[in-house]
């Protein structure tokens, strides 16, 4: 990641960030770090690891970062290994949904359409279900 001031062009980060989203003022990022990979913000100072501040303490994978509702939602593995999909409120992680609970279960596809959100839970059957938070 780089950062251009008009002349300057400066390197931030080398980790291969992805899904890079601005919520309150800061960016956030999904960063690779050896076999996972983390949530990050970056405050135009420094950079700031948010994902392991979930109480289960193993919070890897976070992906479709997406705003909604003065919140960044995403979807992440927890310390079991199952996507969950998350809340963080620029202070603390609270976990949305228990969905997921079999090994083959993913949830996917975060976005925001009239006012909700909405994701998709593919079930260890390969049932597909389209959700909607309001």
């Amino acid at each position: 990641m780089f950062k251009y001031n008009g002349s300057v062009l400066t390197l931030l980060s080398n980790s291969e960030p992805s899904n890079l989203i601005v919520f309150n003022g800061k960016l956030y990022f999904v960063a690779s770090a050896a076999v996972f990979s983390k949530l990050i913000s970056y405050d135009h100072t420094s950079f700031v690891q948010i994902s392991n501040t979930n109480p289960d303490g193993a919070l890897d994978n976070p992906r479709y970062l997406t705003v909604f509702n003065n919140a960044l939602y995403f979807i992440a593995n927890n310390a079991a290994g199952h996507d969950k999909l998350f809340r963080y409120d620029g202070n603390t992680i609270a976990q949305v949904s228990n969905f997921g609970l079999g090994d083959s279960d993913r949830i996917e596809n975060l976005f925001v359409y009239n006012n909700a959100l909405y994701f998709t839970h593919v079930w260890g059957t390969g049932v597909l279900k389209l959700y909607r938070l309001e």
